[in-house]
């Protein structure tokens, strides 16, 4: 078996105060929208330096919501690589859009920037890559796209 990571010996410095504040919440039952996800909202926010903050339960929560921020219409097309977690395609469903799938690079579980490129159409809204297994999508050059796109 190979360990992508040991979160035990990681944050084994901090297990007493996560185990403190667990049990302090359980006695509180204050889970869901309560003080403290208030103070990690407004703690985060400030970290971003951003004026709001949300706090979600997860990450196909959190981009469905970035994805209905946008105001976009129905339909509008997201590029996703055709490898990645099913979360992806499920935010993109739920926030009413069209998943369009791009094939990934040959030996990288990346999108492929030349099938990007061939899948972008006037109906593209969105372009979200996605790092997967320890590969990195190419953001400097799908950035460049987008402003090439966009100048169209």
């Amino acid at each position: 078996m190979i360990k992508f990571l040991d979160l035990l010996k990681q944050d084994k410095n901090l297990h007493k105060s996560i185990i403190f504040k667990i049990k302090k919440l359980l006695k509180k039952g204050d889970f869901i929208l309560g003080d403290e996800t208030q103070i990690f909202e407004k703690k985060f926010s400030k970290f971003c330096q951003s004026k709001y903050a949300v706090s979600c339960a997860n990450g196909t929560d959190a981009l469905t919501l970035a994805l209905k921020c946008l105001n976009l219409p129905k339909n509008s097309e997201v590029l996703i690589p055709a490898i990645t977690y099913c979360s992806t395609a499920f935010s993109v469903i739920e926030a009413n859009l069209k998943p369009v799938l791009v094939d990934t690079e040959k030996y990288r579980s990346t999108i492929d920037i030349q099938e990007l490129k061939k899948k972008i159409s006037n109906k593209t809204k969105v372009i979200m890559p996605v790092h997967l297994y320890g590969s990195v999508a190419n953001l400097k050059e799908i950035k460049r796209i987008i402003i090439l796109a966009s100048q169209k």
